[in-house]
């Protein structure tokens, strides 16, 4: 009966020996379960969402009419921003790299903080990264043999088992079955290599090791990638022109302006650094150099403005109109939503009332309120915005169709009349909703600050600028962030408002992209001015996170 007994604790015992038994079996089987429920979210994520960006990078990087041309590499670039593009290819490398070396920073000190035997992880993370590598050269490759399919079944009957076979053998092309065969058994190979790892060696947070080499990794080969890519590209164009005996200074360029740029980053950290100096002599040193690094980046990015001219002057006149359009909305829509809702919080009669009239226009179909708008700011003298002019005796204007800019700054044509009516419907429409989202943020706003604001001595314009104005920063925060983003990709009323006598004084770069793509059917270089609009979309939000997402104040 003893033995028994002892045979029975010792299959227990065994049972419990393994990899899904214990605290870690049930850490892996969580985690297991979790992916499994995301892995819908994320597959449809790749699908409708990075695939689609992949496929207009690499539809960029063609002369596309209709179908697929030539290779064109980074030319659709370097014909909108002229030698700006391999800037900014060199400084997209350069943050791939410094991402890169941040990482390995970071898995550095882990490694003697913790034990070194978690370098091991890197061997999973590489061939992770290798497989990740392969399955994105698959991709690229796979592409242009479904792309060709069309071509393939002209004047040939079109049946579903011919697109069928058609489609099959796109994927064993023989260098299309080479990379998803290398794919396939590094990304296996790697996964299972990270299961063994963690099994054997015990390591808490090893996937988060292996998740950060194989980052390490995959950002240097991109760095690499395009630092090379770039670099050739401009060794074939002096190539070319050696060639034909003209003259190029693509390097020239290249380099003064990135060294403008270093300089403009340096000046600015020395201004940092003066700043938080107690003593006069080292704020003084470090102001006056700054100041000196500023003057030496203007002299070195003074190369920017040929470049600009030499570039593509539709885009920069859309980017210019894009500017205005959102300096013209952003800040002013703010200001009467939040006058808005300081109104509408006050104890009045019919607020809900009030709160659903000023929301309406953020609800009203975007292309029929910009239909009235039109009516509105007919160019006849008998259109309504005409008629009140001429009720204070003025002159009747043509609104829509007025190109002429209204004012002049440093050089730099203003905004339009034409764009002026097109801010206004701006403003009308998101300041309603402006006023609801403040409103929200004001009811949330505790009343024992405002009284202690009262006990303490302060009126209302005091309590509003001390109290209301700090508690409502991350709803500014989080409005002007929408309001500058959607401000550059506006397009619905535009289209609407917008007229050929206007002679593109109104055509945002989402407008530009539309004329592109859709009038002139020059798909690569349309997708490759919209991934300039990404950019810029992108610079800004990184901006106003830095300077307006400190200022935030969360309570």
């Amino acid at each position: 009966m003893a033995s028994g007994t002892a045979t029975l604790e010792s299959s227990t015992t065994q049972t419990k020996v393994g990899f899904f038994a214990g605290r870690r079996g049930r850490l892996f089987r969580e985690n297991l379960t979790a992916y499994l429920f995301i892995l819908p979210a994320m597959t449809l994520i790749f699908v409708f969402g990075l695939f689609p960006v992949a496929f207009s990078l690499y539809v960029s990087m063609y002369k596309w009419k209709i179908k697929q041309g030539a290779f064109r590499g980074l030319a659709n670039y370097t014909k909108a921003m002229d030698d700006l593009a391999y800037v900014v290819a060199f400084l997209l490398a350069i943050g791939a790299a410094w991402l890169a070396i941040s990482i390995f920073i970071k898995l550095w000190r882990a490694a003697r903080e913790n034990d070194a035997s978690l370098w091991l992880f890197s061997i999973p993370g590489t061939i992770l990264a290798a497989g990740t590598y392969y399955f994105i050269k698959f991709i690229v490759l796979v592409l242009p043999e479904i792309l060709s399919i069309g071509e393939k079944v002209q004047r040939v009957e079109r049946t579903r088992e011919l697109y069928a076979q058609l489609f099959g053998e796109a994927f064993h092309v023989p260098a299309v079955a080479q990379a998803r065969q290398y794919a396939l058994w590094l990304l296996a190979f790697g996964f299972l290599l990270w299961v063994v790892l963690q099994y054997w060696l015990k390591i808490r947070h090893g996937g988060s090791y292996v998740r950060l080499f194989y980052q390490m990794v995959l950002y240097g080969f991109i760095s690499w990638l395009i630092s090379s890519f770039t670099y050739n590209y401009i060794q074939a164009e002096y190539a070319k022109a050696m060639e034909s005996g003209t003259e190029v200074t693509i390097w020239v360029q290249v380099m003064s302006i990135m060294g403008g740029l270093l300089l403009l980053y340096l000046s600015w950290r020395l201004w940092q650094y003066a700043q938080r100096q107690e003593s006069t002599p080292k704020m003084l040193a470090g102001a006056f150099a700054a100041i000196g690094l500023l003057v030496g980046a203007w002299v070195l990015v003074g190369e920017l403005p040929p470049v600009i001219a030499a570039g593509d002057k539709a885009l920069w006149n859309g980017l210019l109109v894009t500017t205005w359009y959102s300096m013209g909305t952003v800040p002013i829509q703010l200001a009467v939503g939040l006058a808005i809702a300081y109104l509408l919080y006050q104890d009045i009669k019919a607020k809900s009332f009030f709160r659903m009239l000023y929301f309406i226009p953020y609800i009203t179909p975007a292309v029929a309120s910009a239909a009235v708008f039109r009516i509105m700011f007919s160019n006849r003298p008998t259109g309504m915005m005409n008629n009140i002019l001429a009720f204070f005796g003025q002159e009747p204007l043509k609104w829509l169709l007025e190109p002429r800019p209204i004012f002049t700054i440093f050089g730099l044509p203003g905004p339009s009349l034409a764009l002026v009516v097109i801010i206004l419907f701006g403003i009308w429409t998101y300041s309603g909703y402006n006023a609801v989202i403040f409103l929200a943020g004001l009811g949330s706003v505790p009343r024992s600050l405002y009284e202690a604001a009262q006990i303490d001595g302060a009126n209302r314009w005091q309590s509003f600028r001390h109290v209301t104005m700090p508690l409502l920063s991350p709803i500014t925060y989080f409005l002007s962030l929408l309001g500058v983003i959607g401000t550059f990709k506006a397009f619905n009323h535009i289209f609407v408002l917008r007229n050929a006598a206007a002679l593109r004084s109104v055509d945002t770069l989402s407008m530009v992209i539309w004329d592109l793509i859709k009038t002139d059917n020059r798909y690569g270089y349309g997708t490759a001015v919209a991934f300039i609009l990404f950019g810029v979309v992108l610079i800004l939000t990184l901006i106003n996170n830095n300077l307006q997402g400190k200022r935030v104040f969360y309570g």
